[in-house]
């Protein structure tokens, strides 16, 4: 996984939103073998690069729910929160059916 980010940004210079789909993807693999810390600074550069490229954006929202959960799993209340109220809003307000089940998954704080 980690090979294909580093092709992925060496063929891309600057950062694109499969950049960022590619790090939420590897954060939520790291997430799920339990591997919360490495998981964190993937899923923060997903969420920053979001939050400056289209902060409005049912993508933003996906980013900021796992982003809200790794942070629950580290025990950051406060940050989980902030992440998963910011991911519910703007996952709502998506026009794809199946978010409405990650809707349900920021919800559960």
């Amino acid at each position: 996984m980690n090979e294909a980010r580093a092709l992925l940004e060496e063929v891309q210079k600057e950062k694109t939103p499969a950049q960022a789909d590619a790090l939420v993807g590897l954060g939520r693999a790291k997430m799920g073998q339990g591997r919360l810390a490495e998981a964190l600074p993937l899923l923060e550069a997903a969420d920053r690069f979001w939050h400056e490229f289209d902060a409005e954006s049912r993508w933003a929202g996906e980013a900021a729910l796992w982003l809200g959960r790794c942070y629950a799993g580290l025990g950051r209340a406060a940050d989980a929160r902030q992440a998963l109220t910011r991911a519910e809003k703007l996952l709502s307000r998506s026009p794809i059916p199946s978010d409405s089940g990650l809707v349900r998954l920021a919800g559960q704080r």
